[in-house]
């Protein structure tokens, strides 16, 4: 007799679309995984740096010098300080602004900028100086983030997309003796080709958990046909010549 179900291929497809959905699963667990795993290194990374250029930051100079536009000593010193780390650590940008209202293209004003040796000695075109005002390189989704930080109390992360780069920012408020808020410092880390990055090592991933399915499914069949189907079909054989003997 035919059965609709024969018991090898039956094994053969459950197994292969269960080996076909572990895969995917995996696939997609790994992506993410390594994703989080990236995010949580850059936090780590930027924490460091917003706490190691934080303690250098002399909040009531700096407050003055962000209210009369104009360097002190100690603001000179920072700033030296500041572009110090953009020389010695991998980072985007280095910054404190503090964001003045929340529009179409959100203005913030600059109270520094850090800048490695060539930007800061040779190319200064594009260089930002204290009380520089900003109406276009902020849109107002990004300026409201920075409303936000400037209420918190701890540092805040969030992604930010321009038309040259994608960062990954971390920023955090710089607070007076008062304890208000008078600015933002934060560090951009670029993640423009992260993500592509990101497939890129989940496809080779997805290739190496792939071709262990398929030689793990391979095995599988293998064994089920010589401990499994074949013992089944010389029993059925069996039963089939036993049954027509004894009519």
């Amino acid at each position: 007799q035919d059965y609709k179900k024969p018991l090898g291929p039956s094994i053969a497809k459950g197994c292969i679309f269960f080996t076909a959905i572990l895969c995917l699963a995996l696939g997609i667990f790994n992506y993410f995984n390594l994703r989080n795993a990236m995010f949580s290194r850059y936090r780590s990374y930027i924490t460091d740096i917003l706490v190691y250029a934080q303690h250098h930051i002399d909040n009531e100079d700096m407050k003055r010098c962000m209210e009369t536009n104009e360097e002190s000593e100690t603001y000179k010193e920072t700033l030296l300080f500041m572009d110090q780390i953009m020389n010695d650590f991998s980072i985007h940008y280095l910054y404190c602004i503090k964001p003045l209202k929340r529009a179409d293209k959100g203005s913030v004003l600059c109270l520094f900028s850090a800048e490695d040796d060539y930007n800061r000695y040779e190319d200064t075109e594009g260089n930002l100086y204290l009380g520089w005002i900003s109406d276009d390189e902020y849109d107002a989704e990004t300026a409201s983030k920075l409303f936000e930080v400037m209420d918190q109390d701890k540092i805040v992360f969030f992604v930010e997309k321009t038309e040259w780069s994608t960062d990954y920012t971390g920023a955090v408020p710089l607070k007076g003796d008062d304890g208000k808020a008078y600015a933002v410092l934060a560090v951009d880390v670029d993640i423009t080709t992260l993500e592509s990055e990101l497939r890129s090592q989940a496809a080779i991933n997805s290739a190496v958990i792939l071709i262990l399915g398929i030689l793990y499914t391979g095995l599988f069949l293998l064994w089920t046909k010589i401990n499994i189907t074949q013992p089944v079909r010389l029993l059925e054989k069996g039963v089939v010549d036993f049954a027509g003997r004894s009519h």
